[in-house]
């Protein structure tokens, strides 16, 4: 969840947006296949608001090396499944996230 009085309404003016990177499986295939099948970020938000971003992707046969958030460039939300956590967060003007 994601609330504060700097996480605006429109997509645009905070330019949010997510990074999934893959390591390829070089043995089995030399391009990679990962797909976004859904991105649902809520909009119109009220100011103060909490909002749940929710993203679904394939991998193929790939591996997932991380998923990552951001707002106006700055990531705010970090998962990297090979980390010890795997599960980071990071402080953002106007960002609270609910790791609950």
């Amino acid at each position: 969840m994601l609330k504060g009085p700097a996480f605006k309404a429109s997509i645009l003016e905070n330019f949010l947006f997510l990074l999934v990177t893959a390591i390829p499986d070089i043995c089995s295939r030399s391009h990679v296949t990962l797909r976004i099948s859904m991105l649902h970020i809520p909009t119109p938000v009220v100011t103060g608001d909490s909002v749940r971003l929710r993203c679904r992707y394939e991998l193929g046969n790939e591996t997932l090396y991380a998923v990552k958030w951001y707002k106006n460039m700055g990531e705010f939300y970090r998962y990297v499944p090979a980390s010890d956590p795997p599960l980071k967060t990071f402080n953002q003007t106007g960002i609270d996230v609910d790791m609950s």
